[in-house]
């Protein structure tokens, strides 16, 4: 990816470079994480700082995980696997209900039952996958 931006092959990424991506309309929380990336302050993002910012994000799962307080009582809190990604049953102990996810997080629709549900056999039909494509349409994250 950074190759692909560095459009002059200078081994550094401008505010010219990173324009298009800081403005695309479909990531509106890339800014303020490519302002995060330039570590120096030199206004250029270094092939450096480009692979030390990715490295230091969080998977899905662990960064939900990490932002949950352990005083908080009865609160949902993610099963993640060993990469910091969710495990396909994901189950709120405190009212008993469990239920299917992608290991993004993402709910496998009319998966939530009490009890523990069958994820392993799930497999992606064609209105689940257009469930999943019109709800990340419905919501504009903001940052």
């Amino acid at each position: 990816m950074f190759q692909h931006l560095d459009l002059d092959a200078d081994e550094l990424l401008s505010l010219q470079e990173l324009y298009d991506l800081e403005h695309d309309q479909s990531e509106k929380c890339i800014k303020p994480f490519l302002d995060a990336c330039d570590t120096d302050r030199d206004i250029f993002v270094s092939p450096r700082e480009w692979c030390h910012c990715f490295e230091k994000t969080d998977r899905p799962c662990a960064a939900v995980k990490r932002r949950i307080s352990p005083e908080q009582l009865g609160v949902y809190i993610p099963d993640c696997d060993d990469e910091g990604y969710y495990r396909s049953t994901q189950c709120h102990t405190s009212v008993g209900i469990c239920w299917c996810v992608d290991k993004h997080g993402v709910e496998v629709a009319n998966s939530r039952t009490r009890g523990k549900p069958s994820c392993g056999k799930t497999t992606l039909t064609y209105k689940y996958i257009m469930e999943v494509a019109n709800s990340c349409t419905r919501g504009k994250p903001s940052c």
